[in-house]
């Protein structure tokens, strides 16, 4: 009875009603009561129901709070890989705040690279559960960026049929610096090693070092000539009592305890000299043992010289001892009271200087030296030393045994007896030809380096005016109907002023002030690009034969510097052959050894690219091959060559660091051969897009150009493509108009080099009060102040003079529109 009451209870209170049959027979104050009963217990319900959600809500919240302010970045992307939610932590990585990452592709952040990976590990994750982790390069907005790992996983609590992902971006930009610098210092800890086995090596003495225990961990080549390398390993003095037998056993005992002082640290250094039995008798050893130490002693450096020569020899050398200590390179020593003043004597380092052996040498008169070059003034100052008994030191030109010529220089002095009469000489020689070789150079350099500055000077100057009478020119060439005389005249004009434009770039390469673009040039492919312009140039009664290697690789040089070089030598070898004849351009590759004679002069080792062109014509004499790269030196008539073709050659090879030889006799032709460092073949280059109609645009300009005529033509052609341009003649005016207009400037187009403030300096007090400021710098000369004052630093654009307004208005035009 009690179960119904409540059930009527209950669907009194839910429903409101009671259908009246229902109340037939029941206790009314039981349902009542029952009444009361369950209401209590409905308010206790909503009661804990209210507490619940309560609780609900402060999880809620403080998950939000956990999840906006966690130290990790945390994503949510959908299948399209957009960001559904973000927390504060990525936003202030990615450069913005949440609400502007919502809403945005997650490649938006990417660079742009690494897109397609991207979306490729995100399908993976929503389509099979995976967990994906990878680095990426993410991208700020506003610019930089940093490098990260990216995680991605399934979210399980997606929505159905909305897949989404959860993804953490962690910076790791702390990690790469320390990574990288791990890696440089086991680099240079690699190479220091590598650089103090090369000099152990390159020692005569034998060398071993210990470690703290005694045993041999390592050895030079002197002491692998002598012994075995199955010594690593084994204790030293274990070794000696195998290889050096006979000695004594007190020597043996005193160099074990000389040897375990110097590990204990208790002994700077132990030296001995003792005799040992060989199977060619006994020999002479001077042992020199020093510790290795960091903090404490960690090992010894053990050293073995052969002695004995010197302990057999002490008596009777020991006036020549007073010789040997003034020199280290070869000497020699006469008779000066003998007829004929012979050699009595000759050190392996004039051995080794002349290639004459000491047992050819001694007995002879060193003119045997001497030939037909020798300068007869500076033997003759050296014998009138001699004979006055005084010191002298002269520079010869002395032969080898083989006949090879090399600079000598010689100091000699006399050495007295006790009775202050001379009776000997002694001369030192020294092998000075590397180091005339260097001062020719430098000479030639500072000839070329005060020549290089005057040519700039004037290209600087010239390409002003080129860029005013080109650009002119070329205006009024497209408002004039083709084909008339008007028309003709003034394209002979724009070629004329064409052709003067490539004479300052060639002043400018002569003179290493260009602005260069170096690239990975394919040098069967450059010259193959320049082939059909060398036949136009050479003429039809020169045959043209090209002769691509397949080794020839590429080489890191600016483009228009190598067609110049190719040019420049065709142009020569065509002058050379002005009967007709054969000019033939081979590509190759050479790999230089350490050993070769342009690497003692300071050629890096390695493989080079080759370009070689050959001529067929008159060659030249050898007067003419030692001019052959002087600025202005040519053997053309006048008006017929300005002496900077194969200057510029030269130039632009040793700038790219490598070398031009030539081969030449008069009436059998001639041989330039150019050796560049070589480099990994580039990929072929995209397919150039078609010639546009100059672009046009509204934007407001600042122009600043010192050069009243280039500014002039600069504005014409700004004004004509529909910006507004403001006029500034330098940086003070300039700056004046920037704070007056704010930011209304969108382009900065300025001059680099100027009275007063500088373009550059001009550029960064503008962009510093205005970011958004594009900037584009001109100039017809930049030289390394320039570059170092950052011009090109921020990938800065740069358009070169002299400039066409067609260059002019796409290159505003791709400055304004980039990002």
């Amino acid at each position: 009875m009690q179960t119904d009451l409540r059930h009527l209870a209950e669907q009194l209170l839910r429903d409101g009603t009671v259908a009246a049959p229902d109340l037939n027979g029941i206790d009314l104050d039981g349902l009542v009561h029952e009444l009361y009963v369950y209401h209590a217990e409905l308010v206790v319900q909503k009661s804990e129901l209210e507490a619940a959600q309560a609780q609900a809500e402060r999880s809620r919240n403080e998950y939000a709070q956990l999840f906006h302010y966690a130290p990790a970045s945390i994503l949510f992307l959908d299948r399209r890989g957009v960001i559904r939610e973000a927390n504060q932590t990525a936003a202030r990585a990615l450069g913005a705040d949440a609400g502007a990452v919502r809403g945005k592709p997650f490649t938006a952040f990417l660079a742009g690279g690494e897109h397609a990976a991207f979306h490729r590990h995100l399908k993976s994750v929503l389509g099979a559960g995976h967990r994906a982790e990878f680095p990426a390069r993410c991208v700020r907005p506003g610019g930089g960026g940093f490098p990260a790992e990216v995680v991605l996983e399934w979210w399980p609590m997606s929505e159905p049929g909305e897949p989404r992902a959860a993804a953490a971006v962690r910076d790791v930009s702390d990690r790469a610096a320390a990574e990288a610098a791990g890696r440089a210092a086991a680099e240079a800890e690699r190479r220091a090693w590598e650089q103090t086995r090369a000099t152990l090596d390159a020692l005569p003495a034998q060398i071993a070092l210990l470690d703290p225990a005694g045993a041999i961990v390592a050895v030079n080549a002197a002491w692998r000539r002598s012994a075995a390398d199955g010594d690593i390993g084994a204790p030293y003095l274990g070794v000696r009592a195998r290889i050096w037998t006979g000695t004594r056993a007190a020597d043996e005992r005193h160099v074990g305890d000389g040897l375990g002082a110097v590990l204990a640290g208790t002994a700077a250094e132990f030296v001995c000299e003792y005799l040992y039995g060989t199977h060619q008798g006994p020999r002479w050893c001077r042992l020199v043992v020093t510790p290795v130490r960091t903090d404490r002693v960690t090992g010894a450096a053990v050293t073995h010289i052969d002695v004995t020569e010197r302990k057999a020899a002490e008596q009777a050398l020991r006036f020549r001892e007073r010789a040997i200590t003034s020199t280290a390179q070869g000497f020699v020593i006469c008779d000066f009271l003998a007829p004929d003043r012979p050699l009595t004597y000759v050190s392996p380092g004039f051995e080794r200087i002349t290639g004459w052996a000491a047992g050819d040498a001694i007995g002879r008169n060193c003119r045997f030296l001497q030939g037909r070059d020798t300068d007869r003034a500076a033997v003759d100052r050296l014998r009138a030393a001699q004979a006055a008994g005084e010191a002298c030191a002269v520079e010869l030109l002395n032969y080898r045994r083989d006949g090879s010529p090399f600079w000598n220089g010689v100091s000699v002095s006399p050495v007295r007896d006790e009775a202050g009469r001379v009776t000997h000489y002694v001369g030192v020689l020294s092998d000075v030809t590397a180091r005339r070789q260097l001062d020719e150079q430098s000479r030639q350099g500072q000839k070329m380096e005060a020549i290089g500055r005057l040519a700039s000077g004037v290209a600087h100057d010239f390409n002003n005016l080129l860029t005013v009478i080109n650009g002119y020119t070329e205006i009024l060439l497209s408002e004039l109907p083709p084909g008339g005389r008007a028309h003709q005249l003034l394209r002979e004009v724009w070629d004329a002023g064409e052709r003067s434009a490539g004479l300052t770039r060639q002043l400018l390469s002569f003179s290493h002030k260009q602005v260069l673009r170096p690239q990975d040039l394919d040098l069967n492919a450059a010259v193959a690009g320049a082939e059909s312009l060398l036949r136009r140039l050479i003429g039809e009664h020169i045959r043209l034969v090209t002769w691509p290697g397949a080794d020839a690789g590429a080489a890191h040089a600016d483009a228009g510097q190598f067609q110049q070089v190719l040019m420049n030598l065709s142009i020569n070898a065509r002058d050379a052959m002005p009967a007709g004849g054969q000019l033939t351009i081979r590509t190759g590759a050479f790999d230089l050894g350490a050993d070769h004679p342009r690497a003692r002069l300071g050629a890096p080792p390695g493989r080079y690219a080759t370009l070689s062109v050959s001529d067929t014509g008159c060659g030249m004499s050898a007067e003419v091959k030692d001019h052959l790269f002087e600025p202005f030196f040519t053997t053309k008539g006048v008006g017929k060559g300005t002496g900077l073709g194969l200057a510029t050659v030269f130039g632009v090879v040793q700038s790219n660091g490598g070398w031009v030889e030539v081969e030449s006799e008069p009436g059998a032709g001639t041989t330039v051969c150019v050796y560049l460092p070589q480099v990994a073949a580039p990929p072929p280059p995209p397919p150039e897009p078609p010639p546009a109609r100059p672009p046009r645009g509204a934007e407001t300009i600042l122009l600043v150009e010192d050069e009243d005529g280039v500014r002039a033509l600069s504005r014409c052609v700004l004004a004509a493509c529909g910006y507004t341009v403001l006029e500034a003649c330098d940086g003070e005016e300039a700056l004046r108009l920037a704070r007056a207009q704010g930011p209304s400037i969108q382009l900065l187009l300025t001059d680099v080099v100027m009275p007063g403030p500088s373009g550059r300096e001009v550029a960064e007090e503008i962009r510093g009060r205005h970011p958004a400021t594009k900037v584009l710098f001109v100039s017809g000369y930049t030289d390394d102040a320039v570059v170092t004052r950052g011009v090109f630093q921020d990938r800065m654009h740069f358009l070169h003079k002299p400039f066409s307004p067609h260059a002019l208005a796409l290159k505003v035009r791709e400055v304004l529109d980039a990002p």
